[in-house]
């Protein structure tokens, strides 16, 4: 069962963000909770959590962002944090919350999708149709990768 929320310290989400935090080995987790507050003082941010018996299987945190410049502006989806617990990978759980990202995000607004994605994850990306884009910097020197939602 998918479900989407937008409080970020929702107990379930928290639980499956530290449990992220903790594989990827970063030292933010013991602010769990500034984390969270920051999360939740975003405008137009989501995550969709895949449930089964009270466990989160996984999830994928994403929001709208709007690129403007003078003469534009455009509506852009993006996906923030994206985590499988390892013993329900390889399995399409993944692939299912990209899908309905995706298609939550198009129906929002979105007219591509950014990303910065870890090494080890942009062949997954690339799977499901998304290019790396050399044009476009992250601010922590991940390959961004992007795909467009409306054709």
């Amino acid at each position: 069962m998918k479900q989407e929320i937008t409080d970020f310290s929702n107990c379930l989400f928290a639980d499956s963000f530290s449990k992220a935090l903790e594989e990827f080995g970063k030292e933010e987790s013991g602010n769990l909770s500034q984390i969270l507050q920051k999360m939740n003082a975003q405008e137009s941010m989501w995550a969709l959590l895949e449930i089964r018996n009270q466990e989160v299987l996984g999830f994928i945190q994403y929001g709208l962002i709007s690129l403007k410049h003078k003469s534009f502006e455009k509506a852009c989806g993006t996906i923030c944090e994206f985590w499988i617990a390892p013993a329900y990978r390889k399995q399409g759980i993944g692939a299912a919350l990209l899908a309905s990202c995706e298609s939550i995000l198009r129906q929002r607004g979105a007219k591509e999708l950014l990303l910065a994605a870890l090494p080890s994850a942009q062949a997954f990306y690339e799977k499901h149709g998304y290019a790396i884009n050399e044009n476009v910097q992250s601010v922590n020197g991940l390959k961004v990768m992007h795909k467009k939602l409306i054709f």
